[in-house]
């Protein structure tokens, strides 16, 4: 480690001076094409990519720029059908040939870059367009009659078991109005404003809490139930819902509060509470009746949903890592890998009831089934894409990938396929994070070389083999006396 420590600062060295020559080159026979202005946008502009640009490291125009999603990827995009693909635009560039580009990012921050967006100042065209992330309706009579509850308070992020500042994903930096909805399970909520999510179709409401105006917020419409979840009723003052398979087993039970109708004070009409409070993964089969008295039993007959017959696992990059040029991971992966991994998806052993959540660990046992815990990718240097058996050797570079996160997928009833993103990081094995973890501290780094963060840089120069500062300065041809102008022109560069 001492060696590659001690080649690498010098590598470095000679490296940032040939860069500096070649800057300077460059300069000299500088492309024609220049960015006149860059500027942030008065205010930041959901939008939609076309398909007929893609996006950037800089104006594509421009000398050096590289692409972080092609043409394909931004047709993907622009018929996705999940919110963390909506485009936030913030900057606007142009430059001296007329063209206008705007600076991206996705709402899941897999991709932000420049995109060429026409020849009209804030005026989206080209490769964007005007995007609305969330449509709004009307409330219904019924609904706004009715007190609400939260189905399933709690701490997961699904969007139903607690209060959103915003519908998620449709506007960025919005997430949840608290962590814990636990102690706001009794609270009564009632239905102000109505909406649907552009890319996934469905249907979130406004709430309003009159006892904790703080827990006021968005969540999905299926997330509410006119049942007080979070109360403890006794079955002698309440009704008693039991679930049972057609074998008469039991799968599940719940005394629901009692609710006279408005024409019978007797009697409760049990179709809303039945189907708020249904096993996840269940349908109804039969019921032995519609409405009952306080302190009634109802049996209800269920089936289990459907399978899904295939999974659908998009792979991607962990956010802000960008180690690959595309950030698809799956695209990386040898013929192999991905035969194992079609394998897992369409297994039957792995399967999701529709009507049931698809967890984050059940979605990396699928993928560690397929691939391990860790897996290797190699990548061409030169192509940015997965190396084959053209790629030069001294051209490809491999890289370990470990498994970070993923989002749990509520899977609709009746789907056929369960479609969920799961994150991974990306590590050459090379950097100092790939060494000592990249959660490590400088102590962490210093221990493991055999240092403490006592020691002085002599000692740490010392312990890696580069001897004193007037040693390295030696290396390069200078005096511990050098000055500034001195060091910069021993490293080929300038202080200008």
């Amino acid at each position: 480690m001492k060696t590659n420590l001690k080649n690498s600062l010098f590598l470095g060295m000679a490296a940032l001076g040939f860069v500096a020559a070649a800057s300077s080159i460059d300069a000299n026979a500088a492309s024609t094409v220049k960015v006149t202005s860059n500027v942030h946008l008065s205010k930041n502009v959901n939008v939609n990519t076309t398909g007929k640009n893609g996006i950037y490291t800089k104006a594509g125009t421009l000398k050096g720029a590289r692409v972080l999603a092609d043409t394909s990827e931004a047709k993907r995009i622009n018929k996705s059908d999940s919110g963390q693909d909506n485009v936030l635009a913030y900057r606007m560039a142009t430059t001296n040939r007329g063209s206008v580009y705007y600076k991206v990012v996705t709402f899941d921050k897999s991709y932000r870059g420049w995109i060429y967006g026409g020849k009209t100042k804030n005026s989206f065209g080209g490769g964007l367009t005007k995007y609305t992330t969330f449509k709004t309706g009307s409330v219904s009579s019924d609904d706004s009659n009715k007190k609400f509850y939260i189905k399933t308070p709690g701490t997961a992020n699904d969007n139903q078991s607690t209060t959103y500042t915003a519908p998620a994903w449709t506007e960025m930096g919005k997430g949840r109005t608290v962590t814990d909805s636990s102690k706001y399970a009794n609270d009564e909520l009632t239905i102000t404003k109505l909406g649907t999510r552009t890319r996934e179709g469905d249907t979130w409401v406004y709430v309003t809490d009159s006892e904790n105006p703080s827990f006021n917020g968005w969540i999905l419409r299926s997330g509410l139930t006119t049942t007080n979840s979070g109360s403890s009723v006794d079955a002698t003052d309440g009704i008693t819902i039991k679930y049972v398979d057609a074998s008469g087993n039991d799968i599940s039970s719940k005394v629901v509060s009692f609710a006279p109708s408005t024409t019978d004070s007797t009697t409760m009409d049990m179709t809303s509470a039945i189907n708020d409070n249904m096993p996840a993964g269940y349908s109804k089969s039969t019921q032995t009746a519609t409405t009952a008295k306080k302190g009634d039993t109802i049996t209800v007959t269920v089936t289990q949903n459907k399978k899904t017959t295939s999974l659908n696992i998009n792979m991607k990059e962990k956010s802000g890592e960008s180690k690959l040029a595309n950030n698809d991971i799956w695209n990386y992966l040898s013929d192999e890998q991905q035969e194992a991994v079609r394998t897992q998806i369409n297994s039957a052993d792995n399967q999701v009831v529709t009507g049931t959540t698809w967890t984050s660990d059940k979605i990396q046992a699928v993928i560690e089934k397929a691939l391990g815990t860790s897996f290797k990718i190699s990548v061409d240097t030169t192509t940015k894409q997965r190396a084959n058996d053209s790629s030069d050797a001294k051209n490809v570079k491999e890289y370990t990938v470990k498994f970070s996160s993923a989002d749990d997928v509520k899977v609709a009833k009746d789907a056929t396929v369960a479609d969920a993103t799961a994150y991974f990081t990306v590590g050459s094995g090379t950097s100092l994070g790939d060494i000592f973890g990249d959660d490590s501290s400088l102590s962490d780094i210093l221990n493991g070389l055999g240092l403490d963060s006592d020691s002085d840089l002599s000692d740490i120069l010392d312990q890696i083999g580069l001897g004193s500062l007037s040693d390295i300065l030696g290396g390069l041809g200078l005096g511990s006396d050098s000055g500034l102008s001195d060091i910069l022109n021993g490293l080929g560069l300038s202080n200008n």
